[in-house]
């Protein structure tokens, strides 16, 4: 795995993914994520696909690699112009309190968007 500095924002973005998502700490995955970005992995450990990384710094690096793409508007499921509502509508699949719990880690409202998270420093 190379070393990466991401901008504050993603650090700050994924942490609050990964409160929200509450993985289990076995899988090492913080983002409850079903790609691997090519890491090595033990394949899914439930219904949703959400896979179990080989260590828990290659299930940050694919996190801080998703928050990137979604803040840096290269993302093609998620719009600069999204909300973290709509955001974690998508993330989530519907589950509303996942907007709510990014959004207070944050301290922002559920209507801030991708956008301005990014603009954040």
């Amino acid at each position: 795995m190379e070393s990466v500095m991401w901008p504050m924002p993603v650090y700050k973005f994924a942490r609050a993914i990964s409160v929200a998502e509450g993985s289990n700490p076995l899988w090492c995955n913080p983002g409850d994520l079903t790609i691997s970005l090519g890491f090595p992995n033990d394949g899914p450990q439930n219904a949703d696909g959400v896979l179990k990384f080989v260590n828990v710094a290659d299930g940050w690096y694919v996190l801080y690699h998703q928050c990137w793409v979604m803040l840096t508007g290269k993302s093609h499921e998620y719009a600069l112009t999204d909300t973290i509502e709509q955001v974690g509508m998508k993330y989530s699949d519907g589950d509303p309190n996942w907007a709510m719990n990014v959004a207070n880690y944050l301290g922002v409202p559920t209507s801030t968007t991708l956008a301005q998270l990014a603009a954040d420093t």
